[in-house]
């Protein structure tokens, strides 16, 4: 059950009340917390009670009003009225009235009845909250990095299926990815080729990471540069199967052959993401 104080104020509004019941009312609170400040054993309050009897300490503070200011006793005169009312009359840049702030005052007068308990409280409270922020923008920076990558893995999707017709050709560029019958370029060549100058990826990045490169053979737990790169695997038919099984390529096959790619990027905690699948070349 709550603390008699508690019931007797929580529901009050302490602007409808007199000025000495006001003034009797922020008495009362601020003896129980006052005497809560050090230990609450005693005092008939519990931890919740008190934290209730905060919020409303800071509610009854809202309506403690400035003593009003003396009238002026002297006799007015004409010329007097006359000066009294140009002094009244503000300047223009001090026309305009400041905010009270009254709230922000309550919760700074509320800060000194606060014990070390409720200040290592509320800092705990504090650092989590700025932990999920910022986690949240570091969460967030990363995805959009992974997408800038992924952008980049599907154009050059695009650029293979489109070139994969084309391939057989004499003019075919870059030519060490041409399908030559008697030629010994191999997938190692090609794949420096396709970042190199004339390529389809030149002067692209790895854009999760600049100084990972663009390519990468296999998206590995053991090597943190993979993180961001295009990982293009070929395709093959098990003996006895009838679906395609899709391994890294090491780097000496022969262009001289038609190659069925997936192309996915590796991305953040090493897990594989799908651009393209079964693209000829």
């Amino acid at each position: 059950m709550a603390h008699p104080l508690i019931v007797k104020y929580q529901a009050a509004d302490f602007a409808t009340l007199s000025p000495s019941e006001q003034a009797e009312g922020r008495a009362e609170i601020k003896a129980l917390l006052d005497a809560s400040k050090t230990k609450l054993k005693g005092t008939g309050l519990t931890a919740n009670d008190r934290i209730l009897l905060l919020k409303i300490w800071i509610k009854a503070l809202e309506t403690q009003e400035a003593p009003p200011e003396q009238a002026d006793s002297a006799p007015l005169t004409a010329s007097s009225t006359k000066a009294a009312k140009k002094a009244a009359k503000p300047a223009f840049y001090k026309r305009f009235k400041m905010p009270e702030l009254l709230f922000l005052r309550a919760v700074a007068r509320a800060f000194t009845i606060l014990t070390r308990a409720d200040l290592i409280f509320l800092l705990i409270l504090v650092s989590i909250g700025t932990s999920v922020v910022y986690l949240g923008g570091h969460g967030m920076h990363e995805a959009s990095r992974i997408e800038e990558v992924k952008r980049e893995a599907e154009a050059l999707a695009a650029w293979i299926k489109e070139a994969g017709d084309q391939r057989a050709t004499a003019a075919f560029e870059p030519e060490a990815c041409r399908k030559d019958a008697s030629g010994t370029a191999t997938w190692k060549d090609c794949a420096a080729a396709l970042v190199g100058t004339k390529g389809p990826a030149a002067g692209k990045l790895n854009r999760f990471d600049e100084a990972h490169p663009l390519l990468a053979a296999k998206c590995d737990g053991a090597e943190a540069t993979t993180i961001g790169g295009i990982v293009i695997e070929k395709g093959s038919y098990p003996p006895g199967t009838a679906s395609l099984a899709y391994v890294s390529l090491d780097g000496a096959e022969l262009m001289n052959q038609v190659f069925t790619f997936r192309i996915s990027i590796c991305g953040r905690g090493y897990h594989m993401i799908k651009v393209a699948g079964e693209v000829a070349f």
